[in-house]
């Protein structure tokens, strides 16, 4: 059996390299809204300051690899490092912002 599927929006903040004739859910009928999925590397909050400078260049200097960055374009994903400060700054605000989703939807844990 065959199924057609026909995409409506892409959630992040541009148009997917892999559905480019998908819209964003901003261009189309959710102004302002973005569901990004991203990936991050965390440290135990009392690790070394230079420990996890260190742990950050050589995680650029991986991401920007011509192969790394291909193979995960070939999986639709966008390439994007952060700062450690920009990325506890992401975790803090998805987190705020789902943890407002949910209670907006009052989900109950069983």
């Amino acid at each position: 059996m065959l199924i057609e599927l026909k995409g409506l929006a892409a959630m992040g903040t541009q148009r997917s390299n892999l559905l480019p004739d998908v819209p964003t859910g901003m261009e189309s009928a959710m102004p302002g809204f973005q569901a990004l999925t991203w990936f991050g590397i965390v440290a135990p909050a009392n690790t070394p300051k230079e420990i996890v400078e260190k742990l950050y260049e050589e995680l650029v200097r991986a991401m920007a690899a011509s192969d790394v960055t291909e193979k995960l374009a070939q999986g639709g994903f966008l390439v994007a490092t952060t700062t450690p400060r920009e990325m506890s700054a992401l975790i803090k605000s998805d987190s705020d912002r789902m943890g407002d989703i949910v209670k907006q939807a009052n989900v109950k844990v069983d």
